[in-house]
């Protein structure tokens, strides 16, 4: 026997071989699998976002400049055009509706804004200019220049042109931000989708 041969059948190193390579290779299936982990968190965060992201409520889009509204008060339509965004793609300036924008007193400057859907069952409303007042070519709803509903007995609309709020400040600087959100057609109350 050689010198070689004895080292490695010696009581002392032959039970510490076997355990070292089973640590060696548990630790390494630890670390690998640790390792693992973190890209395997990332693609499911990224697979889940549409689920887990915060939904935005109304927010403010410029719709027009404060010239470009008629001074008679009479109401204009208006596109709303915004950059859209879903789970993985980024669309920039797409039409997402329409408002009527109203310019009610000039000192102070005051705007009021409506959605152009008529709230019995989203069709598009038109202002007459003839008999100053909106018109649903649906189911013939009626709205005054205000937005209120002409008649409301016979109406089939459950409710006023929603209105939307805009944004004073800007308004002051001459420009017409909204805060443009949607609402659910067919209810007595206005409730943003």
């Amino acid at each position: 026997m050689t010198e070689q041969d004895t080292a490695t059948t010696s009581p002392e190193s032959g039970d510490s071989e076997p355990r070292r390579g089973f640590l060696v290779k548990f630790a390494t299936i630890v670390v690998g699998g640790l390792a693992g982990l973190i890209p395997l968190a990332a693609g499911l965060r990224v697979f889940f976002f549409p689920i887990t992201s915060p939904k935005k409520r109304g927010e403010f889009v410029r719709v027009t400049s404060l010239a470009a509204l008629p001074t008679d008060g009479s109401p204009q339509r208006f596109p709303v055009i915004k950059d859209q965004t879903d789970a993985f793609n980024r669309f920039p300036e797409e039409p997402v509706g329409m408002v009527y924008l109203r310019l009610t007193s000039q000192e102070p400057t005051e705007v009021v804004a409506f959605q152009a859907v008529c709230p019995h069952l989203g069709c598009m409303v038109d202002f007459v200019a003839k008999k100053n007042h909106f018109s649903c070519p649906c189911h013939e709803s009626f709205f005054e220049v205000d937005g209120e509903r002409i008649n409301p007995k016979t109406c089939p609309a459950p409710r006023s042109l929603d209105t939307l709020d805009v944004d004073a400040d800007r308004l002051a600087q001459g420009e017409v931000w909204v805060d443009f959100k949607k609402f659910r057609t067919g209810t007595p109350e206005k409730i943003a989708k």
